[in-house]
């Protein structure tokens, strides 16, 4: 996937602020503080809902964008990504019941990072992370992410990108597996929002879907994918 954002130089040297270092070295789990400082695009996202049990709390934009489900500890705990309903369904979706987002009916895909079940208003703020390799993450997401294959390979600063043939909230993987970033793919047909990684009017080609407009989500500095 020809990701602007991704294959950009700019970005690969992070310096995070201590607060910051010191909240992701506590848990495996990483901070909403964090990734918000090395994705600019998430610095202005919004409270979605309420505490959902089993998920936390959703933070995004009303919009298409890679939503992010936050704990009572301020750690993300997973990612969705909704598809329009008017595009085929996929095994590796939610159950096939459509949700409304800006008025206008979606699909949608929840991808973990802890058990479901351990995601409780009183849940530890030291719970451990599927992150740490993709077979991990496999065993707690199962067939969301069971059919997903290497569509780039590896490279420093970037990682490898994997997901499905069609629609899906896609992973980046560093060289040794671990989960360090979520991609999001939107048909071009569907249309721009600022938050994409294309500037409007210049979507890039997918070889699964098509021309597509990207929102690219690191969960660790760019300068550790190596």
């Amino acid at each position: 996937m020809g990701l602007v954002k991704v294959f950009s130089a700019a970005a690969l040297l992070t310096v995070l602020p201590v607060q910051v270092v010191n909240a992701q070295a506590s848990s495996k789990l990483p901070s909403f503080a964090t990734i918000q400082h090395l994705n600019s695009d998430v610095k202005d996202y919004k409270k979605l809902s309420m505490w959902v049990p089993g998920m936390g709390i959703h933070e995004g934009r009303l919009a298409p964008s890679l939503v992010l489900m936050i704990n009572n500890h301020h750690q993300v705990v997973g990612m969705e990504q909704t598809f329009p309903s008017t595009l085929p369904y996929h095994s590796w979706m939610d159950p096939k019941t459509t949700e409304y987002n800006a008025g206008r009916a979606f699909y949608s895909q929840h991808l973990m990072f802890v058990p479901p079940s351990q995601i409780t208003p009183s849940m530890s703020a030291n719970v451990p992370s599927d992150l740490s390799s993709f077979d991990q993450f496999k065993k707690v997401n199962g067939s969301h992410v069971i059919p997903y294959f290497q569509i780039k390979k590896f490279q420093p600063g970037v990682g490898s990108i994997w997901g499905p043939d069609g629609p899906a909230l896609r992973i980046i993987l560093s060289r040794h597996e671990k989960v360090v970033g979520g991609i999001m793919a939107v048909p071009a047909k569907y249309g721009w929002n600022p938050w994409y990684d294309q500037k409007a009017g210049h979507p890039v080609h997918d070889p699964i879907l098509g021309n597509v407009y990207t929102q690219t989500v690191y969960f660790v500095p760019r300068s550790q994918i190596r």
